[in-house]
């Protein structure tokens, strides 16, 4: 083999193995959060994460999607924060004042309080989907409020909005999707993503327990 060609050859091998290590790609985060200027000041351990609120649509009040988000998001909520996270039931609400602080404009102290104090909380986790279409072309909007146990006090806001006919939000569905290669049910085609409610609703969740 000639010099030049075997140059060549080694070239071609060294860019093949350069392409096989190259990192994947980030998925890229679409949510917002604003922190209080005093959060540092607050020691936050163990978090009470509310039922998800769902927009009613003509079907109803969809529980069962509630619970499973809620569920979802208190997983990937413990996998990238330093946080223990309980899931509290509509039952664990029935005698307390309702907490919607986006549409009181207020916590309402005796629930924070009382929710505190009965599961040990240092603060409670509010989120609730704003908007939502669940058919294709998908959207969705989701705003959480982190509020303090402490003072009542709303110490972290975050916001998230994906609509389906953003190519940005393909383009990272798509690289969100790529993490599931090999659950064998389908879950990493981002192209089911785009017509799954259910999964479009996780990749906003996700989003929001990014910034935590």
């Amino acid at each position: 083999m000639s010099i030049t060609r075997t140059l060549l050859v080694a070239l071609l091998l060294a860019t093949g193995l350069v392409a096989c290590v190259a990192p994947p790609r980030e998925v890229p985060l679409f949510a917002r959060a604003q922190l209080a200027t005093d959060f540092d000041t607050y020691a936050i351990r163990r978090v009470g994460l509310l039922p998800v609120r769902i927009p009613i649509t003509d079907g109803g009040a969809h529980v069962s999607q509630s619970d499973y988000l809620q569920g979802w998001l208190a997983s990937q909520v413990e996998l990238g924060s330093p946080y223990e996270v309980i899931e509290l039931a509509e039952a664990d609400l029935v005698d307390l004042p309702p907490l919607d602080p986006r549409r009181s404009g207020r916590h309402e102290v005796e629930t924070v309080l009382g929710l505190s104090q009965r599961f040990a909380l240092d603060a409670l986790l509010v989120v609730e989907i704003t908007d939502q279409q669940p058919y294709p072309p998908q959207r969705i909007a989701a705003h959480a409020e982190l509020v303090a146990c402490e003072t009542g006090a709303t110490i972290w806001t975050g916001n998230v909005q994906l609509d389906a006919r953003d190519v940005r939000v393909r383009d990272g569905l798509e690289i969100y999707a790529r993490r599931d290669v090999g659950m064998g049910d389908g879950a990493d085609r981002w192209d089911v993503i785009l017509l799954s409610p259910r999964r479009f609703a996780e990749f906003a969740m996700w989003q929001l327990a990014q910034m935590l």
